[in-house]
């Protein structure tokens, strides 16, 4: 989510899906296929939360595919 955010900012829907494909292209082959199943399944809740100001972990837990809380780590 972080790469995909710093990379279009203010992207649109295909800018946005174009950049979630070459990120899960960079990954190792045993993540990518996984990468890629998240992408087709949640592509629109992913393109919603990569046009807001939330980061990334907030973002993922919106979106059901995160366990751990945001504040998680900052204690």
């Amino acid at each position: 989510m972080r790469k995909v955010k710093a990379s279009v900012p203010n992207g649109s829907k295909a800018v946005i899906e174009s950049a979630l494909h070459k990120v899960c292209n960079t990954m190792n082959f045993f993540v990518r296929g996984i990468c890629r199943r998240v992408v087709s399944k949640y592509f629109m809740p992913l393109v919603d939360e990569l046009m807001t100001r939330d980061g990334p972990r907030r973002a993922c837990k919106k979106i059901h595919l995160c366990w751990w809380s945001p504040l998680q780590g900052r204690v």
